[in-house]
């Protein structure tokens, strides 16, 4: 795995880590957007909407279609992972990991 694939945001008081193309629901001040994890920066956060829910499986592709949305920082209200995706959690004051 290279760190291509690999995604970090943050979350409570640290940081998560997730694979590139994890289904997240993020929630916006307009509503919530169901996707798959492209990316995140400074500016915000990449989500690929699918054009399809009934294809919306636990299976990231890149032969998906879709509408690819960057949610910009001030207008994210949070986010949520899909119970099958695996992260890691760091927390920045104790420097502790948990999986």
């Amino acid at each position: 795995m290279n760190d291509d694939s690999l995604i970090t945001l943050p979350y409570k008081d640290g940081k998560v880590t997730v694979l590139k193309g994890s289904r997240i629901k993020v929630y916006t001040q307009r509503g919530s957007i169901k996707g798959f994890l492209l990316g995140f920066d400074e500016s915000g956060i990449t989500v690929l909407e699918p054009r399809n829910y009934l294809g919306f499986d636990f299976h990231y592709s890149e032969d998906i279609k879709g509408k690819k949305r960057k949610i910009p920082l001030k207008q994210l209200g949070g986010f949520a992972f899909y119970p099958e995706v695996s992260f890691l959690q760091t927390n920045e004051k104790e420097n502790d990991k948990h999986e």
